[in-house]
């Protein structure tokens, strides 16, 4: 099994340690990470998890 969760975002252990300081799941970052819907307050946390580990980039932009 690959050991990357999207073309160079992370791995799948930091997708795992992502999710802990987002207290979610490490499917839902993944899901996140892919551009897939989610509950705002999830997405939320889960950008505020990127941002604290350094992966600013990662954040998924808003379309207005």
């Amino acid at each position: 099994m690959k050991d990357v969760v999207s073309c160079e975002t992370c791995t799948t252990h930091e997708a795992r340690a992502l999710a802990v300081a987002a207290f979610c799941d490490p499917r839902s970052v993944i899901i996140y990470l892919k551009g897939g819907k989610m509950r705002a307050t999830l997405a939320a946390r889960i950008e505020a998890a990127l941002v604290a580990a350094g992966k600013s980039a990662l954040v998924q932009t808003k379309a207005a």
